[in-house]
């Protein structure tokens, strides 16, 4: 049972280092138990080869160098007073868990290479705001580790924002259910603001991999909106409230952003966050 335990532990730190997509991975993290476990569906044949791949690469713990790769969850509270925990990458979800339910005054998540730590996320005292994507170390770290810092940076925050929309979506099925229910509006032709705030899901202003090409969304404040993997190309945006929106891994390809009041948007685009007040100006909309 131990050495079961210990190929599990091998295996996701494996899959979680490589980024292996859920639909195929050998492990799965169960919130119940508050740790990871072969999927019931994956054959012992298939987990022998897949832990033979995770020993290949030295147990997804080091880099082809040799260098040691750690997640660092560092966070500060009153006093100015730091603390500082390590986790291996089978922890993963365990660290972002205890990121998302700490209180403290600011909060890091990084990963540290060999006895370097590279700080990737940021997040203050607040709560009704995605955590900051910090800058990536160019000219300071080699160039060979940027890919796996950046897709470490897209992975993390990704699970972060889903976690906190589950965890809304929740608090918004008790609330429904404490009332006894929602009443459903008749609609006689598709109403756009009303559909726009349907998929929303939550008040924060959260789409997820939504559909959305062509919509119009100039009734709609989206003021702290976040946009993930959202097809929105064609949209009218014209005279939106879009301060501090993000746009992350989203398709905006002819938009039309006249009027829109775009102070402190942001997209994820190209590898790099940039500023859509500057984006606009220099191209017709994003790919």
């Amino acid at each position: 049972m131990e050495e079961k335990e210990n190929q599990c532990t091998v295996i996701a730190e494996y899959e979680n280092a490589h980024g292996i997509p859920e639909a195929e991975r050998c492990t799965e993290y169960v919130e119940e138990f508050g740790t990871y476990m072969f999927r019931l569906e994956i054959s012992p044949g298939k987990i022998n080869e897949r832990y033979a791949a995770a020993r290949a690469a030295s147990e997804g713990r080091v880099l082809a160098d040799g260098k040691k790769l750690t997640a660092v969850f560092r966070k500060t509270i009153t006093g100015n007073i730091q603390d500082t925990a390590k986790y291996g990458l089978h922890q993963e979800e365990e660290m972002l868990r205890d990121f998302y339910m700490t209180e403290a005054a600011e909060r890091k998540l990084g990963l540290c290479i060999g006895e370097e730590v590279y700080f990737l996320l940021r997040q203050g005292g607040e709560r009704n705001v995605p955590p900051e994507m910090l800058s990536l170390p160019f000219g300071l770290c080699e160039a060979r580790y940027m890919e796996r810092l950046d897709e470490v940076r897209s992975r993390w925050l990704k699970k972060l924002i889903a976690m906190d929309y589950r965890e809304h979506d929740r608090k918004l099925k008790e609330a429904v259910e404490a009332v006894g229910g929602s009443r459903e509006r008749k609609q006689p032709e598709f109403n756009f603001t009303k559909e726009i705030r349907k998929r929303m899901r939550v008040r924060e202003k959260i789409f997820m991999e939504e559909r959305m090409e062509g919509y119009d969304f100039r009734e709609v404040d989206l003021q702290d909106a976040i946009f993930i993997n959202c097809q929105l190309s064609g949209s009218n945006f014209s005279h939106c409230n879009l301060e501090h929106a993000f746009f992350f891994h989203c398709r905006l390809k002819a938009c039309e952003w006249y009027g829109a009041a775009l102070n402190g948007c942001v997209a994820y685009y190209g590898g790099e966050l940039v500023r859509l007040q500057d984006f606009i100006r220099e191209k017709s909309g994003l790919e």
